[in-house]
């Protein structure tokens, strides 16, 4: 199928920022915990990552460790994905099943 990141009036109600500015850190807008947060494993591999701090006229650098903290201080743990060549994904939770997208 194809992704998309939803309507602007989904973004506003459930993550308080507007299209082009969706970042990791809107999670703190989510008290309620309606979105689920998946991360790319390739993510990982860049330190720092980079995100908008809930608008996107600046950026902000955060290590992949720090990422994980802010995310768990909310009570979350993200899902991780891995992707293969064809595009595949690998759920990389210990013990976690494979996913299915």
């Amino acid at each position: 199928g194809r992704f998309s990141f939803g309507s602007a009036e989904r973004l506003m109600q459930h993550l308080g920022v507007e299209p082009g500015s969706v970042t990791l850190f809107a999670l703190i807008n989510d008290p309620d915990r309606t979105v689920t947060l998946v991360l790319d494993e390739a993510l990982f591999a860049h330190d720092p990552v980079n995100f908008h701090p809930l608008k996107n006229d600046a950026t902000t650098a955060i290590s992949p460790a720090g990422m994980l903290k802010f995310v768990r201080a909310l009570g979350r743990e993200p899902i991780r994905l891995a992707f293969d060549a064809a595009g595949q994904p690998t759920r990389i939770e210990p013990d976690a099943a494979p996913a299915h997208v």
